[in-house]
């Protein structure tokens, strides 16, 4: 089992407890499972459910051992004839969601456990794993929903507090994952690495000198450690100083030149430089280190705003209560070439028309 599965499985098994079962468990079974004898366990569950279907204890049971012995595939199987057995009971979608999960079926997993949220909305257990569940799909703004209901229904829960931060973040709800962010040290300003965070998340909202603000706390509280050092150079690069960037990332690259991190952030530099030819070839190292990272895509993005060639036509018409027309032709281009030098060119050209009849049309005639 990876480790990705590993926290899922920890987050959602939490508080999931057992269907209480409507009839007894054959003896026969339990003593297998107590001595670990899972094959024969399976085989007495599932000669009572060819007789008796309907036992959602023992699907569940079933999917239980599949899962401990990593058939993830029959172990969804099971819980899936559980819910079939037994449809809208919360406790068995939850177990359904946690079998999806499992076998990295997240989407499936998301689904199943807002069945149980439909039964039971308010359900802590169940909002902790939608929320990261959503984060594993990606629905950063359903993750979002459910965290702020924990921080309702559980004021007093930090770590759900600096969750919605988090997840603000990445859905692009920036103001509100500072706004949580600082909220999240006040009560907790020992927290190092969230310091640098909340100063991330101000540089991507473009408030550069509160990045560095933040990054400078940091420092006067933790130092000038590792983690220093990129993360203001990050800032200053975005932030219009990408030459200080630069001389900050130099001697850090040398150390680690494989470091994703440090790469992109040479990249941003050489590109608020405009330097075309050596930010191309930065950004294909960002690359080859990771492809599919969102950071990698904006990086490319951004590459191709700041140093791609660019052409407008430039037309505006104007009139006034005088029938008095004005039409702006101003026609321009630029094009960046490979020294970082950007090369630009147009004109302007006004048209003026009016009535012969308002006097405007009659200048300069006789």
């Amino acid at each position: 089992m990876n480790a990705t599965r590993c926290l899922v499985a920890v987050a959602l098994l939490a508080g999931v407890p057992w269907v209480s079962d409507a009839q007894p468990v054959p003896d026969s079974g339990l003593a297998a499972e107590i001595a670990g004898r899972w094959d024969e366990a399976l085989r007495v569950y599932r000669n009572v459910l060819d007789r008796e279907p309907q036992r959602v204890d023992l699907w569940l049971r079933v999917a239980d051992i599949e899962a401990a012995q990593g058939q993830l595939s029959a172990a969804v199987a099971a819980a899936e004839r559980a819910a079939q057995a037994q449809p809208g009971d919360a406790v068995v979608y939850r177990r359904l969601s946690q079998a999806y999960a499992l076998s990295q079926q997240p989407d499936a997993a998301l689904r199943a456990i807002e069945a149980a949220l439909a039964i039971e909305p308010d359900n802590p257990d169940d909002l902790r794993a939608r929320a990261v569940l959503a984060t594993w799909c990606g629905d950063y703004r359903r993750a979002q929903r459910s965290y702020r209901r924990l921080t309702e229904l559980e004021p007093s829960d930090v770590g759900v507090s600096l969750s919605l931060a988090r997840v603000s973040a990445w859905a692009g709800d920036l103001g509100e994952a500072v706004e949580r962010y600082h909220r999240h040290l006040a009560s907790r300003p020992d927290e190092e690495d969230v310091w640098l965070e909340l100063a991330r998340v101000e540089s991507w909202r473009g408030d550069y000198a509160a990045a560095r603000e933040t990054i400078g706390i940091y420092r006067d509280r933790f130092g000038e450690s590792g983690a220093y050092w990129p993360e203001l150079a990050a800032a200053l690069a975005r932030g219009g100083r990408p030459a200080r960037a630069l001389s900050i990332i130099a001697p850090l690259l040398d150390q680690d030149p494989s470091s994703y991190d440090l790469n992109l952030i040479r990249t941003t530099a050489l590109m608020m430089q405009h330097r075309r030819r050596e930010a191309r070839a930065s950004l294909g190292t960002v690359r080859r280190l990771d492809p599919s990272r969102k950071e990698t895509h904006s990086a490319e993005a951004l590459l191709r705003t700041l140093l791609g060639s660019e052409a407008t036509l430039g037309i505006s018409a104007y009139a006034d209560s005088d029938r008095l027309s004005v039409t702006r032709f101003a026609p321009s281009a630029s094009v960046w070439i490979a020294s970082g030098t950007a090369l630009s060119a147009g004109y302007e050209h006004d048209l003026l028309e009016a009535p012969r009849t308002n006097g405007l049309g009659r200048v300069g005639r006789p």
